[in-house]
Formats: structure tokens, C-alpha cells, sequence
């Protein structure tokens, strides 16, 4: 008996190394602003790359966490992601040369259990043909980052299966996406140009057409003008946009306030700002709270990067999570080059919307001459724990305490 069991064990260790494989998934990302040679920190696409082979014995794929941060070292310079405040845009299923189970299911769920497939790639997976999934709600819109994820593939029966998962994120939702399954439509909008026609209210979500009269947002005659801070615009032009602006002259001032911000005729909010304060060192973050909510519901994540002498590099990040406050970026202070301004601008995407949590992402720039030698630029991306429509914008230094004179903010509609 003894001599029958150690031939049996012989012969099991004599199997290929494949029958005893695990499965895998082997995790890599790149952005779509990078390229193999020259990689930049940051960008508006973040794709997450999964190569998954299930188990050789009993087809099933690992479970596979993503972190909110990530880096991919290319030429010794560090090329770092943050999704926190990204949106999960889209999905693509590519099946390998060994082929899984048809309507094999994929899920990605946060720290809390919340799916960010929304259901959309529930028994769907395919065999043989590629597949490019919309991650968007009629409801809820795109589901925003908040926490590491987690990755599993099911139902599949095959050992060994190939598939390749690609996770397309984006930093702004209103992004608009082109064409591909789970739930794309190709619905028509059509403009009545006449000058005529009444107001509809109607809503376009894609699921049918839509005429969208002019004077749904305002008929005017060629010539006609308005007046924006003491400026006359012609109806159109880039100040027709303009909801207000906010300039410090003569006098420091702790605060720049944006009140009773019109629900319409713009679906986003655009923010430019060219800013100095007078604390006493190289920069100063710009803090803002949305309605007066000084409560901890802002989440957000940044990162950095500079150039300095000798084309030398630098790079950071990091995020918020449940803090008193947004940040849009960093301002010159007063310690840098005097007369230097930052110059930070902010979109604030379907601020009106009351269903969903509102999301920002800032770009900026700011010098660091005396300090580090040095200009930088910085990313930041959000969202505020609030589905009310934005109806103020306080912006205020995390130091300062004060806005210099000659600091200038924008707000603007945007389309």
C-alpha cells in the first residue's frame, strides 16, 4: 500500500507546472496624455490595466485590489496616478487566446461594498468578441472614486481563460462619450435656429430626441448687447458667459464670495482665478466652501510636478478624505518673486444638478523661483458630499490671511 501511494505522489510531481497554476491578474496603468518615452504626472485619463489568466484547475480568477495612488517608474522619473474624485467612465473586456465561459461576470466595489459597475457588467462578459462598456446611470450618473477597489471576475468555467481588463477613468464626468455598449445611445438633438419657439424644459437623456428651441435659452437680435461689470458685451461673445468677477484693489481682503449663482442657462461652472497672498513663504493652498458648508464633506486628491535648473524633476501627491474644505491649488506668497500671480482654474460640472454629489478638477500654475528654482504645476480633483445645486463659492487662503491686491477671480458658464 505504502509502495502504491509514494508511485501516485511520483507521478503528481512529474505533472506540468500549469496544473498547479493559480490563477492571476497582473496590474499595470499608463495615461492617455503619456507616451513610452516622455510620462507626465496626472492627467484627464487614467487607465488601470488588469491581464488575468484563471487557475489551471479550477478556473478562477483572484480577487485584485486597485489603490488610490499608484506610480509607473519609466526613465527613473516617477509617474504617479490619484483616482480619488475620478469617475469609473469605462470598461473594456478583451477575451485571450483561451477563450472564458460566455456571460462570465465582472464586479468593482469600494471599501463601503458600493459597486461601481453599477450592475452594468453582470453576466454580459463574452466569449470570443471585445467589448467597451459605458459606466453611467440615467439616476446617479457616473460613480465617483472614493476608496481603494476591488476587482473580481466570475462565472467563468474555463481553466486558463485569458481576459484583459481595461478601467478608463476620467476626471471630469461631463466628458462626452463616444460609441459602445451598456447604455451608449445615439438619440438626436436637434437646434430650432429661427429665433422662435417656447421654452420645453425638457430634459435630454438619450433615450429619445429632442428640439431645442433658441428661445429655450434666450432669443437675441444680432446686435444686442448687455453689460457685465461695467463691461458692454455683445450677446455670444466670451464676457456674455461671464457671471461675475471679483477684483482685490487698494486693500488686502480675507475672502473672495461668489453669491446667488443662477441655476442657468449654463450646465457647468468655469472659475479662473490669477492669485497672491500675504503669508510669509513660497505658497499659500486656496481653500473654498460650496453653500457655506464648513462640515466635513470634501474629499479630494492633487498632484504636483516642477521643473527646475538643469531641467531637474519633482513630483508629489496626495488626498483628502472628509475634510472642512475643497482646494483648488496653490497660490504665490509672499516670500517668491515679487509680482508673481498663480494662475489656478477650476470646473465645477453639473453644479445645478440635484441628484448626484457635486465634482471639480483645478489646474494651475505657480512660480517657486526663490524657494526651490523652480515652476510648478498642479492637478487637483474632488467632490463635495452634497447633491444641492451650487448657489455660492467662498474662496479663501489656508494661511494668509489675506488676498493681495491685484488677485482676480473669474466665474464664468461654461458649455
Amino acid at each position: 500500500m505504502k509502495r502504491k501511494i509514494l508511485a501516485l505522489l511520483a507521478g503528481m510531481l512529474m505533472l506540468p507546472a500549469s496544473v498547479w497554476a493559480a490563477g492571476t491578474c497582473k496590474v499595470s496603468n499608463v495615461t492617455s496624455t503619456q507616451n513610452a518615452n516622455s510620462r507626465v504626472p496626472d492627467a484627464e485619463t487614467v487607465i488601470i490595466t488588469l491581464t488575468c489568466t484563471a487557475d489551471a484547475s479550477a478556473h478562477t480568477y483572484p480577487s485584485t485590489s486597485i489603490p488610490l495612488t499608484g506610480s509607473y517608474p519609466v526613465g527613473g522619473i516617477l509617474n504617479a496616478y490619484n483616482l480619488t474624485g475620478y469617475v469609473l467612465y469605462q470598461v473594456g473586456q478583451t477575451p485571450g487566446t483561451t477563450e472564458p465561459t460566455a456571460n462570465y461576470t465582472v464586479t468593482i466595489t469600494d471599501a463601503d461594498g458600493f459597486a461601481l459597475d453599477l450592475g452594468l457588467l453582470t453576466s454580459n462578459g463574452s466569449a470570443s468578441a471585445a467589448q467597451l462598456t459605458s459606466i453611467t446611470s440615467a439616476t446617479t450618473g457616473r460613480p465617483v472614486v472614493r476608496s481603494a477597489l476591488t476587482v473580481a471576475i466570475t462565472g467563468n468555467s474555463v481553466n486558463s481563460a485569458q481576459i484583459t481588463l481595461d478601467l478608463i477613468f476620467k476626471s471630469s464626468p461631463s466628458v462626452a462619450s463616444g460609441s459602445g455598449s451598456g447604455g451608449s445611445t445615439g438619440q438626436a438633438v436637434t437646434f430650432n435656429n429661427s429665433g422662435s419657439g417656447a421654452a420645453s424644459g425638457a430634459t435630454f437623456n438619450g433615450s429619445s430626441p429632442v428640439t431645442v428651441s433658441t428661445n429655450t435659452i434666450g432669443a437675441a437680435a444680432s446686435n444686442a448687447s448687455t453689460t457685465v461689470n461695467g463691461q458692454t458685451c455683445t450677446l455670444g461673445s466670451i464676457c456674455g458667459n461671464q457671471i461675475a468677477q471679483i477684483t482685490v484693489s487698494g486693500s488686502t481682503t480675507t475672502n473672495i464670495t461668489f453669491t446667488s449663482i443662477p441655476a442657468t442657462p449654463f450646465p457647468h461652472l468655469k472659475l479662473s482665478c490669477h492669485l497672491r497672498t500675504n503669508v510669509a513663504q513660497a505658497y499659500d493652498d486656496i481653500f473654498f466652501q460650496i453653500n457655506g458648508d464648513t462640515g466635513n464633506n470634501y474629499d479630494y486628491g492633487y498632484v504636483f510636478g516642477g521643473y527646475g535648473a538643469g531641467s531637474s524633476y519633482s513630483s508629489s501627491n496626495g488626498s483628502i478624505t472628509a475634510g472642512a474644505n475643497g482646494d483648488i491649488g496653490n497660490a504665490t506668497a509672499a516670500s517668491d518673486q515679487a509680482n508673481s500671480f498663480a494662475q489656478l482654474d477650476a470646473v465645477f460640472d453639473d453644479y445645478a444638478n440635484t441628484s448626484f454629489f457635486k465634482t471639480w478638477v483645478s489646474q494651475g500654475e505657480r512660480s517657486n523661483i526663490n524657494t526651490g528654482g523652480e515652476i510648478l504645476t498642479q492637478s487637483f480633483h474632488g467632490q463635495w458630499r452634497n447633491t444641492a445645486a451650487i448657489t455660492s463659492i467662498k474662496l479663501y487662503p489656508a494661511t494668509g490671511p489675506d488676498f493681495l491686491a491685484g488677485s482676480v477671480c473669474t466665474l464664468s458658464g461654461a458649455n
